[in-house]
């Protein structure tokens, strides 16, 4: 189970073995939680590509919704392309589709 401050920008991970959430560390080559937007939604990406989608949210510099995009991934933080409007209070899902062989 993986948590995500959103207030605070923060990654917890629940460790069986403690019974207790430690921090992840979390790689910003970009400086980018600096310009993280609050209150932001995330949802995992599935075990193939080991990332987590972060968008939305409240953006205190312009005091509107955010249309900031981002992915962590093997804990790395990425930025990503931005959404088209900014959202706050949405809802989001990831649906894997299978993927149609390659024709020979």
């Amino acid at each position: 189970m993986t948590l995500f401050n959103t207030q605070h920008f923060g990654v917890f991970e629940y460790s069986e073995k403690s019974a207790a959430f430690a921090e992840m560390k979390v790689t910003d080559y970009e400086n980018l939680v600096e310009g993280m937007p609050k209150h932001f939604k995330q949802a995992y990406l599935g075990n193939e590509v080991e990332a987590y989608l972060i968008a939305g949210g409240f953006d205190q510099e312009s005091l509107k919704a955010s249309p900031k995009a981002y992915i962590v991934q093997r804990g790395v933080l990425k930025s990503s392309m931005p959404m088209l409007q900014g959202r706050m209070n949405h809802t989001m899902t990831v649906v894997q589709a299978k993927r149609k062989p390659k024709d020979r």
